[in-house]
């Protein structure tokens, strides 16, 4: 499923954090695998700075091709600034505080993996 980033837009000098997850998938066919997973970030503060969120996916494999769908949501609490992360970094709108601090945020990832 997709990464999200664990430091906020607004963090203290010091911040504990604590995630929990719970996830499961399922082998529809021996081609098709199905999978879903949800989760809950809690600011260890008390400050209510929290999160939840999950996502939903699927692949399908075809010989040495494997496309693979993936959906996912995270809901940030009013001044908790939880964002996707990637390794070709974010624009806008993932990188003012405003930006994410009380939002939800949606995404869509469409791919594949081919092996030769």
């Amino acid at each position: 499923m997709a990464r999200w980033s664990p430091a906020p837009t607004r963090a203290p000098t010091r911040r504990t954090i604590s995630i929990y997850q719970t996830s499961a998938d399922w082998t529809a066919t021996p081609a098709l695998r199905v999978g879903a997973l949800w989760g809950w970030i809690r600011d260890d503060a008390g400050t209510g700075n929290n999160a939840t969120g999950g996502g939903i996916g699927g692949f399908y494999v075809v010989k040495n091709f494997k496309p693979f769908l993936i959906a996912d949501v995270r809901s940030n609490a009013r001044n908790a600034g939880f964002r996707p992360i990637g390794s070709a970094g974010l624009t806008k709108p993932f990188t003012a505080a405003a930006d994410v601090n009380g939002e939800t945020i949606v995404g869509v990832h469409l791919g594949f993996v081919f092996r030769f």
